[in-house]
């Protein structure tokens, strides 16, 4: 069964921020288009379930099994 796919605010130590559809966070720790290294990654907070209308510039990282 799959799961809900959620859009997530990760603010890196400059303080930059980014969006990236995922659905873990394993996921976005093993994703090559963040902006910074994950070990600058300040927090991540889980937002809304991701949808194709909102949060357009977030990157979409797609699941694999």
């Amino acid at each position: 069964m799959a799961r809900s796919k959620y859009v997530w605010l990760i603010v890196y130590e400059t303080g930059e921020t980014q969006f990236v559809k995922a659905q873990t966070v394993d996921q976005i720790f093993y994703c090559n288009e963040l902006l910074k290294s994950t070990d600058s990654i300040i927090n991540m907070t889980r937002m809304d379930v991701a949808d194709d209308l909102r949060y357009k510039e977030a990157i979409d990282i797609s699941f694999e099994d």
